[in-house]
């Protein structure tokens, strides 16, 4: 489904005049406002993104699409938050990211199939990326988890993604002429001719181009203790703790069945232009506090106090910090884990640590450093108005985008190229980069240092051909 058209009202902070910002037909360009703009909350915004054209509970979204030129910040913001509302968007069956059309990275790097008929085993990492010994994280002893909960995380991607992936594996020649995920409507027709040819099938929303996602998710009594979340169920792994209670082991295989509610979402997605991809990210609201930061209130910049002087949270209801706790001893790892060459994971406390919940707060807020007021202020604003013209009831309202980067000069490391960041430059997620939070992705998603844009695209193993 095509996005045909959108239209969202900005002003300009401190000033009366309205701009306009319409997103068109594949293939046109955008018209944006040139400077910084503070989105409004326009009654119906929002509501060109719902099919029906209205807003309502729970209501199917549209996908963005790619193929549109973006060219403000605000443009890849709301990009990220239409992808995320179209992504969660739910069926009586099953959430889009979790539909067909999709697939989940399974540990020995297969491409498993979502739909009705799939046997898919999902979430069942505990390990942050970003270090040689993955960081693990834990929720307080706090409602909806169970006496506190590990983090678990689930990889995705969609079927352009798959097959774009599965055509360089498979040394097709259109494909293998491709150097970078696609951007342009040419590169989209060779890959859905690939899938056709090779598989059978069909890109059921080519307007998305090619898009990988991560989630995390904590363990909940039932569905109903989630009713502020986005919730699933899943299998997820059982460990053995050993002796001392400082190890726990799980033998690879063992899974139980468990309710899940989600705390965070990577959105990356290629776009008209952007072959390095977009990443946003989105978290609960109640995850974690923010640091101190300024924000511009009509010319006049503020700070939003999140702690106090002393170093405490000045709220109290959080589900990844322990209220006692200063923040200078938060974001402090308790636990890694590492995977064993059988085949079995290991969670093992960190010397003079036990395996237990740490604290946690987001260094840069949305993605900003907290002194960048300009920056701070748009996503505020456009957080407020989106979430604001979602219905009570929907559990979509209750996340935010903490922000969206990209950069101005194509695929960080080409030709040695040192990367021009846009947007929200010190991105991370607090519950999947908790110990990494100084750099942004694209100080891991790069060409330079022996890396790769995406991580996962050089490991993933090929969707099996059908036999003939």
């Amino acid at each position: 489904m095509i996005l045909k058209k959108l239209t969202t009202s900005f002003i300009a902070a401190g000033a009366a005049s309205a701009f306009f910002l319409t997103s068109c037909n594949s293939g046109g360009n955008a018209t944006v406002a040139k400077n910084e703009m503070i989105l409004t909350q326009e009654k119906d915004s929002i509501a060109p993104w719902f099919v029906g054209n209205k807003i309502t509970k729970n209501g199917v979204v549209k996908p963005a699409d790619s193929l549109v030129t973006l060219e403000s910040d605000a443009d890849f913001h709301l990009w990220s938050w239409q992808m995320f509302l179209w992504l969660m968007s739910q069926d009586d069956k099953a959430f889009v990211f979790d539909s067909a059309g999709f697939f989940d990275l399974s540990e020995q790097d297969e491409l498993l199939p979502n739909g009705t008929d799939s046997k898919n085993v999902r979430f069942i990492r505990n390990g942050q990326a970003g270090m040689m010994a993955h960081g693990v994280l834990m929720s307080q002893d706090k409602e909806p988890t169970i006496n506190g909960s590990l983090v678990y995380y689930g990889i995705h991607v969609n079927d352009t993604f798959a097959y774009y992936v599965s055509g360089q594996k498979n040394n097709d020649p259109a494909i293998v002429a491709m150097t970078d995920f696609p951007t342009t409507k040419p590169e989209l027709e060779v890959i859905e001719a690939y899938a056709k040819k090779a598989y059978g099938a069909n890109i059921t929303t080519p307007e998305a181009l090619a898009m990988e996602m991560k989630s995390s998710w904590v363990e909940i009594t039932d569905e109903k203790a989630g009713k502020e979340y986005i919730t699933t169920q899943a299998y997820i792994p059982v460990y053995k703790k050993d002796s001392t209670g400082k190890k726990w082991i799980w033998d690879g295989k063992t899974r139980r069945k468990a309710f899940l509610a989600m705390v965070g979402f990577h959105v990356v997605g290629s776009t008209a232009k952007h072959p390095e991809m977009v990443w946003a990210t989105f978290e609960h609201e109640k995850n974690s506090p923010n640091a101190n930061y300024k924000y511009d209130d009509h010319g006049v910049t503020k700070e939003v106090k999140n702690f106090t002087s002393a170093g405490l949270p000045i709220e109290k209801d959080w589900l990844f910090y322990d209220v006692k706790t200063n923040m200078k001893n938060a974001n402090i790892m308790n636990m890694t884990l590492t995977t064993a060459n059988d085949g079995s994971t290991i969670i093992k406390a960190e010397p003079s640590k036990s395996i237990s919940a740490g604290s946690t707060y987001r260094i840069s807020p949305y993605g900003n450093k907290p002194t960048e007021a300009k920056k701070n202020t748009l996503l505020r604003n456009i957080n407020k108005s989106i979430r604001g013209q979602l219905k009570s009831g929907d559990a979509r309202k209750e996340y935010f985008l903490v922000g969206s980067i990209w950069t101005d000069n194509g695929v960080p490391g080409v030709n040695n190229s040192v990367p021009i960041f846009a947007g929200s430059t010190k991105l991370a997620n607090s519950t999947m980069e908790t110990y990494t939070q100084y750099n942004n992705c694209f100080d891991c998603h790069t060409t330079q240092k022996g890396l790769t844009l995406s991580h996962i695209a050089p490991v993933i193993k090929p969707l099996q051909l059908p036999k003939k």
